[in-house]
């Protein structure tokens, strides 16, 4: 069995592509009705959000993944999309796991599109770095597949430089100062259509005045800003003039 959480469609592109090449099935962690497996083998599929799964990954696993597992010993797995690296996530899901009693025996990342656009510096690939990108990641799932059907413990992800910092000094700082529903707004071409509150995997968003609000279960994924047909979401001061991320289209 695989749960993912995908906000943008990466990682969830990642889970169903593995699904297919091992025979498993998928769990949108978000969305469906989950339901206990007594599989020997558990896929955890995620983006990485400020180099840590998001927190409605953590709280998935640290609430949910134990009832949810009947095997005694699974072989569990991670798979981690991200845009560069992902500083000491392996660690942070290796001790989210040890807690409930369960073991990490394997861990991959995967660079995919980059889709955070809150920051300077910060957007979407071009169209041809996308495809490149995509079709990389896509090549290295069979030897990935490979590793999870022979049940290896094996380890290939990509830290980055100054792991340690980035997952836990910088990211505290992050959600601190640059996340969270407070910086999203819309401008006047908002046509009400419902898009983002129907993609949002928090059902974070309703409506007053046929405009979007945003609650205070935001996980920063960044759905509601790719998904908008209008381009009228905004998010915190550096968004403007920013582009949308397309694979979100394909759910």
């Amino acid at each position: 069995m695989i749960f993912y959480f995908s906000g943008t469609g990466n990682s969830r592109h990642i889970a169903q592509h593995i699904a297919q090449l091992t025979s498993d099935q998928v769990q949108d962690i978000s969305y469906a009705k989950l339901t206990p497996t007594n599989d020997e083998r558990i896929g955890l599929i995620f983006p990485v959000h400020a180099w840590h799964a998001p927190t409605i990954y953590q709280q998935f696993i640290e609430q949910k993944l134990h009832s949810l597992v009947c095997h005694p010993s699974p072989y569990i797995y991670m798979i981690a999309t991200c845009g560069d690296d992902i500083g000491k996530t392996e660690q942070l899901i290796t001790k989210l796991l040890n807690n409930i009693g369960l073991t990490l025996s394997a861990a991959f990342s995967l660079i995919m599109p980059d889709s955070y656009i809150g920051l300077p510096g910060f957007d979407v690939n071009s169209d041809e770095v996308e495809q490149h990108k995509v079709s990389a990641a896509i090549a290295l799932l069979p030897e990935i597949a490979n590793d999870i059907d022979a049940k290896h413990n094996v380890r290939r992800t990509k830290p980055g430089p100054f792991p340690w910092t980035k997952s836990h000094i910088l990211r505290p700082l992050f959600y601190k100062y640059f996340a969270g529903s407070h910086l999203f707004s819309t401008t006047e071409a908002c046509i009400g259509c419902k898009r983002c509150a129907n993609i949002c995997p928090t059902k974070n968003i309703t409506f007053k005045d046929k405009h979007p609000q945003w609650g205070k279960h935001c996980t920063n994924c960044l759905a509601c800003y790719h998904i908008c047909p209008k381009h009228c979401i905004v998010f915190g001061k550096f968004s403007k003039r920013k582009g949308q991320y397309q694979l979100l289209l394909d759910k």
